[in-house]
């Protein structure tokens, strides 16, 4: 009889044991499946190269034909840093951005002068394949236009394209002593950064083609009279614009 309970009370040990034993595993796994690590989020960057203090831009700027070899001048620096697929803080502010950042370029692509131009301006690196060019935005020491853009003598006209989609032209300016005196007046203004278009306003584009076939545009806001990139212009150059723009109506 004692024999009988012993191995009774032996059985329910054992059952007991074995059901904590499979709720251990079951708990086991779905901790694991709790833990798996989250892939990583792909974030869209806004294409940019930094050099020198400047952020450069592949927006807005283009050439015909196409850059080529040729056209190419001293090799200037190499991509040090490549934010995509490195970087995953969507929130990542461009202040932390330092010369030899990329967004897209790949670590160790050289970034060369564009023959013929200041390398404050535009600078040239090749991505997937192609020669690309890229143009200053903005740099936080700039203290007049010319710190920014390389224009004089190289301007043939000038469109003021639509705010609607930047590309349709409104108007344009061929003479060339108004276009010497527009870049003039550009070249010269003093740069502030801080300050910040009203976002109601209409922001033209004025579309520079270039004698060598660049091309490229920066927003213009008639109302505050300012360029992309903190150029604060004269009043003057917004009769300019202004009148060009009456006149083709």
């Amino acid at each position: 009889m004692i024999n009988i309970q012993l191995l009774t009370v032996a059985a329910v040990f054992a059952a007991l044991a074995l059901g904590c034993t499979s709720n251990d595993a079951s708990n086991n796994g779905a901790l694991a499946t709790e833990i798996e690590p989250r892939p990583t989020p792909h974030i869209d960057w806004s294409d940019f190269i930094r050099f020198g203090g400047t952020t450069y831009l592949p927006w807005h700027i283009d050439k015909d034909p196409p850059l080529q070899d040729e056209d190419l001048g001293p090799l200037f620096g190499r991509v040090e840093f490549k934010y995509d697929g490195i970087v995953t803080d969507p929130f990542y502010s461009p202040d932390n951005r330092k010369d030899g950042d990329a967004a897209y370029l790949e670590i160790g692509t050289p970034v060369y002068i564009v023959d013929g131009y200041k390398p404050e301006f535009i600078l040239a690196a090749r991505r997937n394949g192609k020669l690309s060019l890229y143009m200053s935005d903005s740099h936080p020491n700039a203290e007049t236009g010319s710190d920014l853009l390389d224009l004089e003598g190289k301007v043939k006209y000038i469109g003021v394209n639509s705010p609607q989609d930047s590309k349709s032209e409104l108007a344009a300016i061929i003479d060339q002593l108004q276009i010497d005196s527009l870049v003039s007046m550009i070249l010269d203004a003093p740069v502030d950064l801080n300050i910040r278009n009203d976002p109601e306003s209409d922001v033209y584009f004025l579309a520079f083609h270039l004698y060598d076939g660049i091309t490229f545009s920066r927003g213009y806001v008639p109302p505050h009279n300012l360029m992309s990139g903190g150029i604060q212009l004269p009043v003057a150059f917004r009769i300019a614009i202004g009148d060009t723009i009456q006149l083709s109506e």
